[in-house]
């Protein structure tokens, strides 16, 4: 498992120390003091290794706020990779702290 997390320039006034802890059962990640919103996004890369796809399938799967309502996240990329067991988002904007992760998408017809 790899993070990156990128806090821009006037994201938040002060400081702030935050937590970051890691879900390997559900493939998400917890960002703590939780709510808290920024004025910019921040930007995080997350990749899992050794996923278990056995569950469902790699087309099922997208990167979402998983405390409530879909918040249709923008990310510059998707990998997912079944072969070789790794799930990696890039360049995901999270607009406030709070547990995000894979979710299984559902079509409607």
């Amino acid at each position: 498992m790899t993070a990156k997390l990128t806090i821009p320039e006037r994201a938040f006034k002060g400081t702030l120390t935050f937590d970051m802890i890691f879900d390997f059962d559900n493939y998400s990640v917890g960002l703590y003091p939780s709510p808290y919103t920024f004025k910019k996004p921040v930007i995080l890369d997350l990749t899992f290794t050794g996923v278990d796809f056995a569950d469902f399938g790699t087309n099922e799967l997208d990167f979402d706020y998983l405390n409530g309502e879909s918040e249709n996240l923008n990310y510059s990329g998707k990998y997912v990779n079944n072969k070789w067991g790794i799930l990696r988002i890039e360049g995901v904007q999270i607009p406030h702290f709070s547990r995000y992760g894979w979710v299984r998408t559902c079509l409607l017809y």
